[in-house]
């Protein structure tokens, strides 16, 4: 039996007008739905979330952008966070793809173009140092009026740790460039961003992890509703003596005659090495621990106190990986991770719904 796999498209949805209410009918949210929409599956995804409203996506590369294009069709505006290859520039102008210029060069590359009513976004590093022109050389870009670029953005980098100096830093450095884009819209704030302070809302946010689930509000409840659920089916019972090891280089010695399980995933599904000896799972709302280290296929887990609580524990019976009682967001704590990598590393031997 493989493990499955459930994405709750309607709770996708619900996050999406969850949002819209947060920042308000003056501000556009679109949706962030690069690495194959964090691993949930773009093809899903994006027809999703433009059926809740979405008119505007945010991917990584070109050629996401290309594979969102067939997915969508012409009418949602598509945006490359990673820059601008000047060597495909006829790619982006056929298929209607608007580049995130991070560099002068990309920006008078952009200038010389003839582009039509197809307009590009410029990044501004505010802090991040990562990707983008500096809040402090904008003024060097010869941008005038009329120009084929409407949008202006930049990217937090401690949104997620509330009252972080920089974050208000990034923000006013940000204004200080408002005047340099006149008619421009302008973006800043990802998940965290908009949870952390409405002056940060501006023209447009650009939610990625909190529309598939994610908690965007450190420290407090989640506001969002789950959306994935994982279950392993149980491959095998077996028993094990007072002194006996569990899994590759006997990494977990019992104390006490104990009860196992072994279960139907591994790290080649994404679920982290990292919790060897350290995650857990769901039976029967008994919290069952990982004993011995993740392999590539196989993961094996303590069931002893969930049959002492009178549980049946059989062969073939499912097991709760992530869901409402263990979330993505538990599962990174324990990997020392975060939810992004989990979503993203969700494997492909997965029988999905």
């Amino acid at each position: 039996m493989d493990c499955e796999l459930t994405i709750n498209t309607q709770a996708i949805q619900s996050n999406y007008q969850t949002l819209c209410k947060k920042v308000g009918t003056s501000c556009n949210v679109a949706a962030a739905v690069k690495a194959n929409g964090y691993g949930l599956g773009i093809d899903r995804i994006a027809p999703v979330l433009y059926e809740a409203g979405c008119q505007i996506f945010y991917v990584a590369t070109l050629r996401e952008a290309i594979i969102l294009r067939q997915i969508v069709g012409e009418t949602p505006r598509i945006f490359t966070l990673n820059g601008f290859d000047t060597l495909q520039n006829e790619e982006y102008i056929h298929h209607c793809i608007s580049p995130v210029l991070s560099t002068k060069q990309q920006f008078d590359c952009w200038q010389t173009l003839k582009t039509g009513s197809l307009k590009a976004a410029i990044q501004i590093d505010t802090g991040m140092n990562r990707l983008g022109i500096r809040w402090d050389n904008a003024t060097q870009l010869n941008y005038k009026q009329g120009h084929n670029i409407d949008l202006v953005l930049s990217h937090f980098a401690c949104a997620d740790e509330p009252d972080h100096p920089l974050t208000r830093q990034q923000f006013e450095r940000f204004q200080s460039v408002f005047c340099h884009f006149e008619e421009c819209a302008f973006s800043l704030c990802n998940s965290y961003g908009i949870f952390a302070h409405d002056d940060y809302h501006l023209d447009c946010v650009r939610p990625g992890m909190a529309l598939y689930g994610l908690n965007p509000t450190p420290c407090n409840e989640n506001p969002m509703q789950n959306v994935v659920y994982l279950r392993s089916p149980i491959l095998q019972r077996h028993r094990v003596k007072k002194g006996e090891s569990a899994g590759y280089g006997a990494t977990y010695i019992f104390s006490n005659d104990a009860e196992l399980a072994t279960l139907n995933l591994g790290y080649a599904d994404g679920y982290a090495r990292h919790l060897s000896n350290n995650g857990a799972v769901m039976i029967h709302n008994q919290l069952c621990p990982i004993r011995g280290r993740v392999s590539m296929d196989l993961v094996i887990i303590d069931v002893t106190q969930a049959l002492k609580d009178g549980h049946k524990v059989n062969v073939g019976d499912w097991v709760e990986i992530i869901g409402d009682n263990i979330t993505a967001d538990h599962i990174a704590e324990k990997a020392g991770t975060i939810g992004y990598e989990v979503l993203t590393q969700l494997g492909p031997r997965y029988r999905r719904y």
